[in-house]
């Protein structure tokens, strides 16, 4: 079409659409740019959450907008909003995904199936310090965690008796994966879990993937909460990650539970349940 503009200015209209081969439809229907105003009361929503929450794309901005405002916001709607706001990001290629012949065991209750990992958070003058987690599988809730600057077996052991005693599960049902990491494959961590009566499963060497759900937990916990801030000393971490904890359990929503909280996603479970 830009040719025919430009032929259009020395001849006819029919005649730059013959050179260049092209119908008068083609033409005259061209499709032209809609100007579609935004909704303020949407607009200041998505900036009010993206705010919060800088990682949601369209799909869990559409949700999260809808529960502050009580009414269906359209994900089209979403996706102006952002586009105009430049919050678009270009697509990401997706790796290869690694596939691991051991069989895991897949949970399909609440508290059958926890993973623990640690994960290192910078502390400014205090150094690198340490944060154990402990995450349901099936509710994809944050059951647990120890915060420490030392990276030993009590702290790995604390956090697991934490998510024990916050959560109540039935021990003898319930199993834990963990990586091979020193600090799990202690002697102490590792007659602590039998003395809960838990069954404790390590991943293969060399594949962390058998402990993807911690391990997602671990790169959301990061960008969302960790990486915006930058802590002068141990303490300031220590106030960010209480926050944290509660806010990721009880409001932070997730696409793999239907958009639901974990708390949310855990209480439906039990209603339907019961």
């Amino acid at each position: 079409m830009t040719a025919v503009k430009q032929m259009k200015q020395s001849m006819s209209l029919a005649k730059s659409l013959f050179y260049c081969d092209l119908s008068k439809s083609s033409w005259y229907y061209t499709k032209t740019p809609r100007n579609i105003p935004l909704n303020k009361d949407v607009t200041k929503i998505v900036q009010k959450i993206g705010i919060k929450r800088p990682t949601y794309g369209t799909r869990r901005m559409a949700v999260a907008a809808s529960r502050e405002l009580n009414k269906s916001v359209n994900r089209k709607q979403i996706r102006r909003i952002f586009h105009r706001l430049a919050w678009i990001e270009p697509s990401k290629t997706k790796k290869d995904i690694i596939k691991v012949s051991r069989k895991l065991f897949k949970p399909d209750t609440p508290n059958q199936l926890w993973e623990a990992d640690m994960s290192y958070v910078d502390c400014g003058s205090d150094g690198w310090c340490y944060c154990f987690n402990v995450i349901d599988v099936f509710t994809r809730k944050w059951v647990g965690y120890s915060f420490s600057p030392s990276a030993t077996s009590d702290v790995a052991i604390q956090s697991i008796v934490y998510a024990v005693a916050s959560n109540k599960p039935d021990c003898s049902s319930l199993r834990i994966r963990t990586d091979n990491g020193t600090q799990y494959k202690s002697h102490a961590t590792r007659n602590s879990i039998r003395l809960l009566g838990i069954q404790h499963e390590f991943i293969w060497h060399h594949t962390p993937q058998q402990n993807g759900h911690v391990e997602s937990f671990h790169k959301t916990l990061k960008k969302e909460y960790l990486w915006p801030h930058e802590f002068a000393n141990f303490s300031e971490a220590e106030v960010v990650l209480a926050d944290a904890f509660a806010d990721y359990n009880y409001s932070r929503i997730h696409s793999s539970l239907g958009y639901l909280t974990p708390v949310e996603f855990e209480k439906q479970w039990e209603m339907r349940n019961k």
